[in-house]
């Protein structure tokens, strides 16, 4: 084998692992100071006591995802505020577990990457946006539905959220179109 030929593996060898170590998913959370959790403890309790819940879907591979987790969730003030009166979720859009919503079961349709789970779906009405945050409040048993389902699409940065948890606390729905 030439020399020119072994130094052209090993050059996409050491590509291969520089560029594999980059690519390589972020924990989720891991900047966060956000006590997340899954969609079935929020709904337990608040079946004992009820706060709204915010709902963040996102995505491995969805940097704008990474930035508002090491942004907006790791702002000492915003994340103590939702820490203190919310349900805070954290809901991989395109993860592979059986879960639980309002007495319905959703399962993943496929073990492929990139599949969207079921619940992602519906919750964001087909709107497939990441980073995705939904704010639920006001159940209706009756109904088995939220008075409150605001959706906001996109990155959202301290200062747009912090007006949006405000509402969503205060049941200013209630009052508003």
């Amino acid at each position: 084998m030439p020399i020119s030929r072994k130094i052209a593996i090993i050059l996409v060898f050491f590509a291969q692992t520089a560029f594999g170590q980059l690519a390589a998913p972020t924990p989720v959370g891991e900047h966060s100071l956000v006590n997340w959790m899954t969609i079935e403890e929020a709904m337990t309790k608040y079946q004992t006591q009820p706060r709204p819940i915010i709902m963040d879907f996102y995505t491995d591979w969805c940097g704008w995802c990474k930035r508002m987790m090491a942004t907006s969730y790791s702002d000492p003030g915003l994340s103590s505020y939702i820490n203190a009166y919310f349900y805070p979720v954290k809901f991989d859009a395109e993860g592979k577990d059986t879960v639980e919503y309002l007495g319905q079961k959703y399962m993943p349709t496929s073990m492929q990457p990139r599949t969207t789970h079921p619940l992602a779906a519906k919750l964001l009405q087909n709107k497939l946006m990441y980073p995705s945050t939904l704010f639920l409040n006001g159940y209706d048993k009756e109904k088995k539905e939220f008075k409150l389902s605001m959706l906001a699409a996109g990155y959202l940065e301290t200062q747009k959220l912090e007006p949006i948890l405000i509402f969503s606390l205060e049941n200013a729905f209630r009052n508003s179109n």
